[in-house]
Parts: structure tokens; C-alpha cells; sequence
């Protein structure tokens, strides 16, 4: 029984030395107890500490209008047809709808086609629509409602490489208006992965329907990853690039990412940029089109403040 009271107040009294020693570092180097205490509880030393988070831009375009009821049961792709005013959508299971700017329907098409996006060629005003899972491209007259012709595409030959999955091809399209180039332009085609990239291409518009005769006018790798559309606006002479993940990236002409915007959205894969500023995005997954009022407006912002000269230090 002596032995263990004796070893109990030993205890007692090693217990009292650490209080009173932790309450001198207290009074004394109050940091050094905070930093003895991070420790002990797992927390991460300095040189550990995680990055500080990036300020995220994704209320910069605001609450979207939402429209459901469009005609399309998995909105896949959407561009503007200034012609008419009128927005045109396509989606996985081959629909195609023409919509007014309310997001209306006006019209219906049904292809055997697995339609991921489209561009409108603005020179005649007829529509590209891009399959994916042939690897075509379709030239519609909307005016007429008529399929004029398909052409057959390769990958390897537009990638300039042999692409590494069976499953992902080109799933995005854009059209940027060019007279000096064949067609009246380039077209821009987005690979989704493996490898992540864009091909401008100028194509023969008056060739018969069989394999593409185009010429490829630039490649530029991406950095995004699951890239699914593409989207050129004219007043900012920049190609959008949309990812599932990151959101879009604003892309000069030479390929550069300038830069990025958050999206967010349920699995975003197709977008334009109407007359009014208006940027439209289709949502797979959402069954839904997303209007983001003043889009353009708040994308040049991001422009003006990436570009603007830092202010100079102080003295």
C-alpha cells in the first residue's frame, strides 16, 4: 500500500511540474506553447500548411435563368444564329430544336446521330452539326430543314496523333468568320480528352459528302481537362473553351489561355454568346438551358482586370 501512494504522488507531482511548466511557456512565450500544441494535435507545421484558396470567380456571371422544357432531353450543345435571332440546341439522342431568344421552341429535328455540338457557319447562314460517335460532321440548311452533306473525319489526321481512348472524340465545335480562308473561316473542334485540344480546320463547304477535306490552320493543347465546347466571340476575338470541371477558359488567338471563369451547373457541355451579351449554357445533366444575362459584359471585366498594369509598390 506504501509503495503505491509513493507511486501516486510521484505522479501527482510529475502532473503539477508539466501544468506549471506549460503555464510559464504560457506567460512567458505564449507561441511556443500554441506551436507545442499544434503539434501534439496533428495540425501542420508551417512549411506544411495548405495553399492559400483562390479567390473563387464563379459569382462573377451571376444567377443564371434556368429553361427547362426545351424540346431536348440531354442538351448537349447551343449556339446563336444572328440571322434569325433565334438559338439553335441539339442533344445526345439527335434532337435538334430551334428556340426563340425566351428559350421557346419553334421548331424540331430528329437525326439517327449522337449530336454533341454545333456552329453556325454565319457566310450562308446554314448550321454544322458535329456526331460524335461516327466522327461526322453534317451540313443542315435550318431555313429549308434539309441535311445537305456529311463528311467523314479522322481523328488521327486532325489531331496529328493517334488518340488514346475509343470512347472520347470531338465533342465540341466553333465557328470563327475568316474570308481569307477556304469556307469563309475556321472552324474549331474540341477534343474532349486524350489528348485535350483544339483544331482550327478550314474546310471545302462545296465538297460532296464523304471524307472531310479540310485543312488544319492550328492545334493547341489544353491544360482543362474533360473539355466539351468551344464558343468564339467576335467583339472579344477569344475562343471559349468550356470544361466539365474548371469551368471556361478565354483563350487568345494563339492558343494561351488568358483566363478562366467558374461555372459550376449540373455537367455543362455546350455554350454561346447572343447579340444581347447573353451567355447560354446547355446542361446535360440539368435537362435544362442556363442564361446568364450580361455575360459578355462581365467577361470583359475579367479581361480589363487581367490585363491592367499591378499598381506600383509603395515607398
Amino acid at each position: 500500500t506504501r509503495a503505491r501512494m509513493k507511486t501516486h504522488l510521484r505522479l501527482t507531482l510529475l502532473a503539477a511540474f508539466l501544468i506549471g511548466a506549460l503555464a510559464f511557456l504560457a506567460l512567458e512565450q505564449p507561441a511556443a506553447v500554441g506551436s507545442l500544441l499544434n503539434v501534439q494535435r496533428g495540425a501542420k507545421s508551417a512549411d506544411q500548411s495548405e495553399k492559400p484558396s483562390v479567390k473563387r470567380p464563379a459569382k462573377l456571371l451571376g444567377q443564371p435563368d434556368r429553361f427547362t422544357g426545351i424540346g431536348v432531353r440531354e442538351p448537349s450543345g447551343v449556339a446563336y444564329h444572328a440571322r434569325t435571332n433565334h438559338l439553335f440546341v441539339v442533344g445526345d439522342e439527335g434532337s435538334l430544336v430551334e428556340l426563340d431568344k425566351d428559350a421557346r421552341i419553334i421548331k424540331t429535328r430528329a437525326f439517327a446521330d449522337n449530336l454533341e455540338d454545333l456552329a453556325v457557319h454565319s457566310p450562308t447562314g446554314n448550321l454544322l452539326l458535329l456526331s460524335e460517335k461516327k466522327s461526322e460532321l453534317i451540313l443542315y440548311d435550318p431555313a429549308a430543314g434539309q441535311e445537305l452533306r456529311r463528311w467523314k473525319m479522322s481523328r488521327s489526321g486532325l489531331l496529328g496523333q493517334k488518340p488514346g481512348g475509343k470512347n472520347s472524340g470531338f465533342e465540341g465545335l466553333a465557328f470563327r468568320e475568316d474570308a481569307t480562308r477556304d469556307g469563309g473561316g475556321i472552324f474549331y473542334l474540341v477534343h474532349q480528352d486524350m489528348p485535350e485540344m483544339v483544331v482550327g480546320i478550314a474546310i471545302d463547304m462545296a465538297a460532296p459528302s464523304g471524307p472531310l477535306k479540310a485543312q488544319v490552320v492550328s492545334r493547341f493543347v489544353l491544360t482543362e481537362k474533360n473539355t466539351k465546347a468551344a464558343a468564339y466571340v467576335p467583339s472579344l476575338d477569344r475562343l471559349l473553351v468550356l470544361s466539365a470541371k474548371k469551368g471556361i477558359a478565354v483563350l487568345r488567338m494563339d492558343g494561351t489561355v488568358e483566363t478562366e471563369v467558374r461555372l459550376g451547373g449540373d455537367q455543362p457541355e455546350g455554350m454561346c454568346v447572343d447579340a444581347d451579351g447573353n451567355l447560354w449554357v446547355a446542361e446535360d445533366r440539368g435537362k435544362a438551358l442556363l442564361r446568364f444575362k450580361g455575360g459578355l459584359e462581365a467577361l470583359q471585366e475579367r479581361l480589363r482586370d487581367t490585363t491592367a498594369p499591378s499598381s506600383p509598390p509603395g515607398p
